[in-house]
């Protein structure tokens, strides 16, 4: 990344979880100062792909699940981020229905 630009984004789009990994090598082999992983089906083969990139992740899955973090109270690796949830909530949604 050029000095003084802030994003140079890069459309990734993964349609197949098969690719995620060798796109996300790809684009660790650009050597980027943070990843951005929209998705919890993204956001693993970010974190597999590098130990030291930055990973920034927004997710509606548990990221603990996903390998992300060691716990929610202390994330773990490089990844940090935000995550709905959604796992855990829709079947409590479910229940109260």
């Amino acid at each position: 990344m050029s000095s003084g630009k802030i994003c140079s984004p890069r459309n990734g789009m993964v349609k197949a979880a098969m690719s995620a990994y060798p796109i996300s090598l790809q684009i660790v082999a650009e050597k980027p100062d943070l990843l951005l992983a929209l998705g919890g089906d993204v956001a693993p083969y970010a974190a597999k792909a590098t130990s030291t990139i930055p990973i920034v992740f927004i997710s509606s899955a548990d990221p603990v699940r996903l390998g992300l973090a060691a716990s929610l109270a202390r994330p773990s690796h490089t990844a940090t981020g935000v995550t709905l949830l959604l796992d855990d909530t829709a079947s409590k949604r479910l229940e109260t229905h």
